[in-house]
């Protein structure tokens, strides 16, 4: 079993890691004008709908795979015998941090892409949130009230 949580954290550390590194090589290449940068901005319907979109994935995107979690956590993953729950937390993590991981990308591309700062205030947002996710094998353990069994 210590050999499947180590290869949990090793999935989500990746997945997590790659989420900030991915962030800093979109605002640096739109830094450094790699891609074009500002291309709807001049475009006020498409600047719009890019930010209410951005907006709204963010808004049922953070919250959502964390209380989601929570919830699959508590209802499902704590029923199950210990392998099975290890590997319902693995695929239940993977896909919260890959939806963090949408929400983030998608409003980094906003942001450069329209040059207005709500797509960079929804791509700290959902960074943040990742913070909330950091894997760790005590925090696997906590998560699953596993030290005790």
């Amino acid at each position: 079993m210590e050999e499947q949580i180590k290869n949990i954290v090793l999935k989500l550390s990746v997945l997590f890691y790659s989420i900030w590194v991915n962030s800093v090589i979109i605002f640096l290449a739109s830094e450094l004008n790699w891609f074009p940068v500002g291309f709807f901005a001049d475009d006020a319907v498409v600047d719009y709908l890019l930010q209410v979109i951005g907006i709204f994935i963010t808004v049922l995107g953070v919250p959502g795979s964390l209380k989601l979690f929570n919830w699959q956590l508590s209802r499902k993953i704590d029923l199950q015998n210990p392998e099975k729950a290890l590997e319902t937390y693995s695929k239940i993590s993977i896909l919260r941090m890959s939806v963090l991981e949408f929400v983030v990308i998608f409003n980094w591309i906003v942001y450069c892409f329209t040059l207005n700062n709500n797509g960079m205030l929804c791509a700290m947002i959902g960074l943040v949130a990742t913070l909330f996710c950091v894997p760790s094998a005590n925090r696997v353990l906590n998560d699953l009230k596993l030290e005790d069994k």
